[in-house]
């Protein structure tokens, strides 16, 4: 997913005038304007994990700062929780925080489109230099380490070629016994030609022996 420099350019672009934490699901945070707090963990972020919803934790409306405390949950597509922004700051802290989420969650959409993409592509390449005649090793066991694919382990690659054949009737499977329907007609046509031929014959016979017998 994405990374910690990234998550450092969001902070820069949305945490204005404010303190904003960027935690993982546990609520560990990954990156933070407060950079002691790197690698603690976030009450606020524990809390939006349990009611998994945005919410703004703590609001003085009393006070001449009008400080705030928002926290949002950050989804995956499918609706997992990938990690939690919390911000501390004025009112304007509820849309700070808005913002670094949706653009968090487009990043990680965009990255897993991509990489959808690019696992169909880079299978393929894999394949193409296992058959090459002089395979590039370098490039084949970089490929395969980014698809998670064992380079150590043992495999073979089977091609297989198919001849065009072309029955001149549809065969079903003569080497079983069976007779496919044409040669089926075709022998019964034949058993009843030679029956008919053989009934003609005897009917011409006795009709000679009778008239030879007057």
């Amino acid at each position: 997913m994405v990374n910690a420099d990234f998550l450092d350019l969001l902070l820069k672009k949305y945490a204005s005038n404010c303190t904003m934490h960027i935690t993982d699901n546990h609520t560990r945070i990954l990156a933070s304007t407060d950079s002691s707090r790197v690698g603690m963990n976030s009450r606020t972020a524990q809390y939006i994990a349990q009611i998994m919803r945005p919410a703004v934790i703590e609001s003085d409306e009393d006070s001449e700062a009008g400080q705030v405390i928002y926290g949002t949950p950050v989804f995956l597509l499918g609706g997992e929780l990938h990690g939690i922004v919390v911000v501390h700051g004025q009112s304007a802290a509820v849309q700070q925080g808005t913002a670094a989420r949706v653009a968090l969650e487009s990043a990680m959409e965009y990255e897993q489109y991509s990489r959808s993409l690019s696992n169909t592509d880079e299978r393929g390449r894999i394949a193409q230099l296992m058959l090459s005649d002089k395979v590039d090793e370098e490039e084949l066991i970089s490929l395969m380490n980014r698809q998670e694919i064992d380079p150590a382990l043992l495999r073979s690659v089977i091609c297989i070629s198919l001849q065009f054949h072309k029955n001149s009737y549809f065969n079903i499977n003569l080497s079983l016994g069976y007779q496919s329907s044409i040669e089926v007609v075709r022998k019964d046509v034949a058993d009843r030609l030679a029956a008919t031929a053989i009934s003609t014959h005897r009917t011409w016979c006795l009709y000679m022996t009778a008239i030879l017998s007057l």
